[in-house]
């Protein structure tokens, strides 16, 4: 996950980018992992900096679920709900490192949830980032494709 807060947010909430394979109506989710600093400096993907493991510290994850079912013989969405919220960060950190981040030694099950990325986000304190500043908070997601074919 990659991004910043908009400029304004208060609130310091860093929603999720679109991420079309893991949709509620794609994917069940089976685990959550974080990557932090101490671990990987840089996002693979981007280049861009991890957010630092004192920021992670102070930040939650608040993920909504969406609830499938099917109609007409396909498999569709309804509404959201707050599944968890406000996970501290460092909770999903599964990995020991030299730099002595925090960690779990169990990755976060998500029990086989349908997860809604879309509203999902990461609450970080206000005031860290700066107007021009970006920072990634790079996850492992752990997923089982679902299929969208007539039931």
């Amino acid at each position: 996950m990659q991004g910043q807060p908009s400029p304004g947010n208060q609130q310091g909430k860093v929603f999720f980018p679109d991420l079309p394979l893991i949709r509620p109506d794609t994917a069940i989710i089976k685990g959550i992992e974080l990557i932090t600093v101490g671990t990987q400096s840089v996002s693979p993907s981007s280049g861009t900096s991890l957010l630092n493991i004192s920021t992670m510290q102070q930040a939650g994850l608040t993920i909504y679920g969406a609830q499938n079912f099917v109609k007409g013989g396909r498999l569709v969405r309804s509404n959201s709900f707050e599944m968890y919220q406000n996970i501290p960060l460092v909770r999903f950190n599964t990995m020991i490192n030299n730099a002595g981040d925090p960690y779990s030694p169990f990755v976060f099950d998500t029990q086989n949830a349908a997860v809604d990325w879309s509203k999902s986000y990461v609450q970080i304190v206000s005031g860290v980032f700066g107007n021009t500043e970006n920072a990634c908070i790079p996850f492992v997601v752990y997923y089982d494709l679902i299929s969208n074919r007539i039931l």
